[in-house]
């Protein structure tokens, strides 16, 4: 989800740059916005993981469903460990 929300950020930042609205366009915005969704990836990180807990500890799902939110869970988790390789995000 949240890498859905940096190509959202991408796309509203092509489009404006392709329509030359300088305001819109400018890149201090896009880096603004991408400090904000860094801190939005981790706390959706963080919820997902939590989530999983409860998931599994309850019993919520399907076993299927559970073991299918696990996988997107860890390779959130991945996505995470990436970004705070590149030091993009704070951990």
């Amino acid at each position: 989800m949240v890498s859905l929300l940096w190509l959202a950020v991408l796309a509203i930042f092509l489009l404006a740059w392709i329509n030359f609205n300088a305001e819109t366009a400018s890149l201090s915005l896009a880096l603004r916005a991408g400090k904000v969704l860094r801190y939005v990836t981790l706390a959706g990180t963080i919820s997902a993981v939590i989530e999983t807990g409860f998931a599994w500890r309850d019993g919520l799902w399907t076993r299927w469903g559970r073991v299918h939110y696990s996988v997107v869970t860890a390779l959130a988790l991945l996505f995470a460990w990436q970004l705070s390789l590149l030091g993009i995000l704070p951990l």
